[in-house]
C-alpha cells in the first residue's frame, strides 16, 4: 500500500466512506446502531453528520465522569511523554499510586489491586485467585447475570444467547436463581417471601458439597440485565451463607463501581465487604481500558507462591491505563460525583415511578443512583414483555436525540430500558431526557 492511501484513509471526513468500510471490513459480532460518533463532551455525543445525542447510557454504563473531561486526558498526555508501557514486568510509579489510591477508597480489607484491561479479564482472575487459593473448582452464580465474554467469564454469566452457542463451556459453574422480585421465580412477593432467593444458595452449596466450592460470584445490582435491584437482605444473606461454608464471596461491581449506585462502591449500601472485587468501567471512565481485582491481605499472600503458578498479563498495571484512573478517580471525589449520583438517581427515579403510574406499558421503575431500569409490558397484569414496542421506543428516542440501553435477553426475555447516564448529569439534562422517553414511549405505543 502507498503512503498516499494510508493518508487517505487517515485523513478522510468522508462519511459515505465510514460507511462503507464499516460494513465493508468490520466483523459484525453484535448489532451497532446506526450513528458512528466523532466527539463526546460531558453527557452529550455528536456524531460524524453533527447530530447530538444525549448519552443517557455513558455509552456502556462506563464514563462516570463524562466524556473529556480535560483533567483526565491531561494526565494521559503527561504520562505518554513518560512512559508508555512496561509490559507488565516492571512495577511503575501510576500503578503504585493507583493501588495505594484504591485501598484508600475500597471497603475496609480489600486493600491489595492488581490491574488489568477489561471487566471479563478481571472476572477471569477473580476466577482463578479464589480457585487457587481455596484448591477447590466450583462457582456458583445467577441466571440472568452477566461478567464478560471471555470463556471463564461467559461460564459464570447466566444469559444463554451470549453463551449457547459457544457451548461446551468452562466447566465447574452452577446456576441459582436471581433476586428478581418483579418476576419472582418462586411466585413470591417481597417482604413475605424470606428472601428464598438468598437461601437456596446454602442448600445448593450443601448438596454440591462445601469441600467442591470455591466461591459464589454476583454482581450486587444486575446491572446490564436490566438494573435488577435485590432487597436490602439479599446481599448480607449471601456473606453469611458463604462464612458459614468456608466459600469466598465474589462481587463483581464492573458496572456498579466508583459512584454509579450512589455510593463508591455497591457492596457498601448493604454493609456487606466481599472476599474479592472484580472492577472496570467506572475505574477510568473508560477512557483508555482498565480493570482490576481487589482483595484481602490474606488472599494475595495466598496465592503469591510463584512456584505454584503465576498470572501475566503484557498489558497489565499499564502505566497510561493507571495515570487516567488516578485522575479519573479525583474529579469523582472532587466534583462530589458520588453524592450527584445520589441525589440525580433519586430525582430522576422518582419521575420514572411516576410515568409507570401513568402507563399501561411501562411496568416497573427501579434503581439506585444512576443505574436505573424501566420494564417493558403489553400489560401490567400479565408483565408480558413487549420487544416490538422497546425497539420501537428506543428508536423514536435515538432519532428525537437521547441514547439509552435495552436489555432484552437476560432476563426471561424481559424488556428493560436502562439508564445509567454520566455521574455529572445536571437535572436540566436529566428533564431533557424524560421528556424524550416519555414523548417516545406515547408515540410509539400509539402506532
Amino acid at each position: 500500500m502507498k503512503i498516499d492511501e494510508i493518508n487517505r484513509i487517515l485523513n478522510s471526513r468522508s462519511v459515505k466512506d465510514f460507511t462503507d468500510w464499516s460494513e465493508r471490513h468490520l466483523v459484525y459480532y453484535h448489532g451497532f446502531l446506526p450513528s458512528i460518533i466523532e466527539e463526546g463532551k460531558g453527557a452529550t455525543l455528536r456524531d460524524v453528520t453533527g447530530k447530538e445525542y444525549l448519552d443517557f447510557a455513558s455509552i456502556v454504563v462506563s464514563v462516570n465522569v463524562g466524556h473529556g473531561d480535560k483533567r483526565v486526558t491531561d494526565a494521559m498526555k503527561e504520562q505518554l511523554d513518560l512512559m508508555t508501557s512496561t509490559t507488565g514486568t516492571f512495577l511503575n510509579v501510576p500503578e503504585v499510586k493507583l493501588a495505594k489510591l484504591v485501598a484508600e477508597i475500597t471497603p475496609e480489607k480489600l486493600t491489595r489491586s492488581f490491574f488489568l484491561t477489561s471487566g471479563s479479564e478481571a472476572v477471569e482472575l477473580a476466577i482463578k485467585t479464589a480457585r487457587r487459593y481455596t484448591g477447590k473448582l466450583n462457582i456458583f452464580s445467577r441466571w440472568g447475570g452477566y461478567h464478560g465474554n471471555t470463556p471463564g467469564a461467559l461460564s459464570a454469566s447466566g444469559a444463554a444467547l451470549y453463551k449457547r452457542i459457544y457451548d461446551p463451556v468452562v466447566p465447574g459453574f452452577l446456576k441459582i436463581p436471581p433476586p428478581y422480585c418483579y418476576r419472582c421465580d418462586f411466585g413470591l412477593e417481597y417482604p413475605d417471601c424470606g428472601i428464598v432467593c438468598a437461601k437456596v444458595l446454602d442448600s445448593a452449596i450443601v448438596y454440591e458439597h462445601p469441600d467442591t466450592v470455591a466461591a459464589v460470584i454476583a454482581e450486587p445490582i444486575i446491572g446490564g440485565g436490566g438494573a435488577v435491584v435485590p432487597p436490602d437482605e439479599y446481599i448480607p444473606e449471601l456473606r453469611k451463607i458463604c462464612d458459614e461454608h468456608g466459600v469466598l464471596l465474589i462481587l463483581d461491581e464492573v458496572i456498579t463501581g466508583f459512584g454509579r449506585t450512589g455510593k463508591m462502591f455497591c457492596c457498601e449500601h448493604y454493609g456487606v465487604t466481599p472476599d474479592v472485587m472484580s472492577v472496570a468501567k467506572g475505574i477510568g471512565s473508560s477512557y483508555v481500558p482498565l480493570s482490576a481485582v481487589i482483595t484481602k491481605d490474606e488472599i494475595a499472600e495466598g496465592v503469591a507462591d510463584h512456584t505454584k503458578g503465576v498470572h501475566f498479563s503484557t498489558y497489565g498495571n499499564h502505566p497510561l491505563s493507571c495515570a487516567a484512573a488516578l485522575a479519573n478517580i479525583k474529579v469523582i471525589i472532587e466534583d462530589k460525583l458520588v453524592e450527584n449520583a445520589a441525589r440525580m438517581g433519586e430525582y430522576c427515579l422518582k419521575a420514572l415511578k411516576d410515568m409507570v403510574e401513568e402507563s399501561p406499558v411501562l411496568g416497573e421503575a427501579r434503581g439506585k443512583g444512576l443505574l436505573l431500569g424501566v420494564e417493558i409490558v403489553k400489560d401490567k397484569e400479565t408483565k408480558t414483555p413487549d420487544l416490538d414496542l422497546g425497539m420501537s421506543i428506543r428508536q423514536k428516542a435515538l432519532e428525537k436525540g437521547l441514547y439509552f440501553s435495552l436489555s432484552r435477553i437476560r432476563m426471561k426475555d424481559a424488556v428493560i430500558m436502562v439508564f445509567g447516564p454520566p455521574l455529572n448529569i445536571t437535572k436540566e439534562q436529566v428533564d431533557r431526557a424524560l421528556e424524550i422517553f416519555d414523548s417516545a414511549v406515547k408515540e410509539a405505543q400509539a402506532e
